[in-house]
């Protein structure tokens, strides 16, 4: 029990990654390379995320600009309904 779910979310805690990330990555890791794996496993899933979120998507945002991204609020021109601010 301790193993599968305890660990997994003070992991969380302290790695700032998911529960299921942390389990499958140790998954993963105990394939791969066994007992070596199983060590290795969240540190390597913590700088995978870390790259994925410092160069992939800043990346892949700015590939597309800015236009790609979702307008909050009216588009201009558009009034509001009666009644309405903003």
């Amino acid at each position: 029990m301790d193993g599968y779910v305890l660990s997994p979310i003070v992991l969380k805690e302290t790695t700032n990654l998911h529960p299921v990330i942390v389990l499958l990555s140790v998954l993963v890791g105990a394939e791969i390379a066994g007992f070596w794996g199983i060590l290795a496993a969240i540190p390597v899933a913590g700088v995978v995320q870390f790259g994925l979120k410092e160069y992939v998507v800043p990346r892949i945002t700015e590939a597309r600009g800015p236009e790609s991204l979702a307008p909050l609020g009216r588009p201009p021109g558009e009034e509001s309904p009666v009644g309405v601010q903003g």
